[in-house]
C-alpha cells in the first residue's frame, strides 16, 4: 500500500494536506483553547480557595465591574463585613481613565482600592507582586502603583518609580511597579486610593466589586452574603462567587468554545475526505489491469477491498500524525507570540487523549473515504480488467 502510494508522490502529497490542514485547525483550536482556560483558572486558584467575589447580577453569571445600571456602595460593603464568617471584605472601583505622561496619552483601566488595605489585599494575592518601590500607604492620596506594562509598553518613554502621571487631569506620583502577571489587563492597569479615584471620576460612594475572604466554607458564606444583599434591596441584584465556582463557572464556557471550534475545524476534515475519494478512485482507474492480473491469479474481492482500505487509512494515519505536529507547533507558536505581544500567558501542554483522538480519527475519515473506491476495486470484472489498456 505504501509502494502504490508514492508511485504518485505529488497527487498523495496534496491529498495529505488537506488532512494535515484539517488535523492541525483542530489540535490547534482545541489546544489554545485549554491554554487559555488553564490559565484563567490558575490565576483564580493563586486567590485562595476562600475567596469570595461579590459583583452586579448579570442575569445568572459574574460578569465583574458593571457597565452601568444598580452598583455596590458602602453600605452593601458594611452588610458583607457583618455576614458571619466573612473575616474581611475590600471594594474595588474599576474605571477607564485618560492616563497622561509627558506628552503622550492613553485610555487604560484605574483601579482603586482602600490605600490602608492595599498591602495586605496584593500580598494575599500571589499573582501580584511588587517589582520596584512599594505599595501604597494609608493615607496617601496622590500616588500610584502600575502594571509592568505601564511601564515599559504604554508609552514611548519607559515609566520609573518617582515619575508623575496625569489622570483625567489629576497629578500622581508612581510609588511602585507590578512584576508581570501574564494577563494583559493586569500589567496594563493603574491601582490607586478608592477615595482618590472617586474624587477624579465624581462616582460618590460607587463600587465595581467587593473581595471578600471567608473565614470557613466559602460557598455557604457566599450564599449567606447573596440573602443578606436581597434582603436589603428587596431583589437579587448582586451575586457572590466563590474562586471555585468562578474556575468551574469558565471551565464550563471554554469546553462549549473548544467544542464549537473543532467543529468549525471539521468542516475542513470533511472536505480532505473529498480529496481522499478523488486520489484513491484515480489510483482503481490507473491500476484497472493490475487488478485485473491480481484476480486473475488469485486475489479475492476481500483482498483488492483490504488493499484500497489499507491505502487510504494510511493517508489518513500520516495526515494525522503531520497535523498533530503542525497543530501543537502552532499552539505554543502562538502562545509565545500571545506572550511577546499581547501579555497574554497560555499553559499549552500536549495532551495524549486528543493525541490519539485525532489519530484515530483521521484514519477512521481515510477509512470511510476510502470504502467507495475499494468497493469500485473489488467488484470488477478480471476479465474486462485484463482488456482495459
Amino acid at each position: 500500500a505504501i509502494r502504490n502510494l508514492s508511485h504518485h508522490k505529488a497527487r498523495t502529497l496534496l491529498t495529505l494536506l488537506g488532512v494535515v490542514v484539517g488535523i492541525s485547525a483542530v489540535v490547534a483550536l482545541i489546544s489554545l483553547g485549554s491554554g487559555l482556560n488553564n490559565s484563567i483558572e490558575e490565576q483564580f486558584e493563586q486567590l485562595g480557595p476562600n475567596r469570595i467575589f461579590i459583583a452586579q447580577n448579570a442575569g445568572g453569571g459574574f460578569r465583574g465591574p458593571p457597565s452601568g445600571g444598580i452598583t455596590l456602595t458602602e453600605d452593601d460593603l458594611e452588610i458583607i463585613k457583618r455576614v458571619n464568617d466573612v473575616e474581611s471584605a475590600v471594594p474595588f472601583l474599576q474605571k477607564a481613565l485618560p492616563v497622561k505622561f509627558d506628552d503622550e496619552s492613553v485610555v487604560t483601566f484605574v483601579g482603586g482600592f482602600p490605600s490602608d488595605e492595599t498591602e495586605k489585599f496584593f500580598s494575599d494575592i500571589q499573582t501580584f507582586e511588587i517589582d520596584q518601590g512599594r505599595f501604597m500607604k494609608d493615607g496617601e492620596k496622590s500616588v500610584v502603583v502600575i502594571g509592568s506594562r505601564v511601564s515599559t509598553d504604554m508609552f514611548s518613554k519607559d515609566v520609573s518609580v518617582r515619575d508623575t502621571l496625569k489622570i483625567s487631569g489629576k497629578n500622581v506620583r508612581v510609588v511602585g511597579i507590578m512584576k508581570p502577571t501574564g494577563a494583559q489587563d493586569n500589567d496594563n492597569a493603574i491601582f490607586m486610593d478608592i477615595e482618590a479615584l472617586r474624587d477624579v471620576t465624581g462616582d460618590g460612594d460607587e463600587i465595581s466589586a467587593i473581595m471578600a475572604k471567608a473565614s470557613e466554607n466559602p460557598a455557604a458564606t457566599a450564599q449567606k452574603i447573596e440573602d443578606e444583599l436581597e434582603d436589603f434591596h428587596g431583589d437579587k441584584l448582586f451575586v457572590a462567587y466563590t474562586s471555585e465556582q468562578l474556575v468551574e463557572q469558565i471551565g464550563q464556557i471554554f469546553s462549549i468554545i473548544s467544542l464549537i471550534l473543532a467543529g468549525i475545524a471539521g468542516i475542513s476534515l470533511l472536505v480532505a475526505s473529498f480529496g481522499i475519494i478523488n486520489t484513491m478512485l484515480m489510483s482503481v482507474l490507473e491500476r484497472t489491469r493490475e487488478i485485473g492480473i491480481m484476480k486473475a491469479i488469485g486475489a479475492t474481492n476481500k483482498r483488492i477491498l483490504l488493499m484500497f482500505l489499507t491505502e487510504s487509512a494510511i493517508v489518513g494515519f500520516i495526515g494525522g500524525v503531520m497535523g498533530v505536529v503542525f497543530g501543537y507547533s502552532m499552539s505554543f507558536s502562538l502562545a509565545s507570540i500571545g506572550v511577546g505581544f499581547l501579555g497574554v500567558s497560555l499553559t499549552i501542554s500536549i495532551d495524549p487523549l486528543l493525541v490519539a483522538f485525532v489519530l484515530a480519527f483521521s484514519t477512521i475519515v481515510g477509512v470511510i473515504a476510502g470504502v467507495y473506491p475499494a468497493y469500485r476495486a473489488a467488484k470488477l470484472d478480471p476479465i474486462e480488467a485484463l482488456r482495459y489498456g
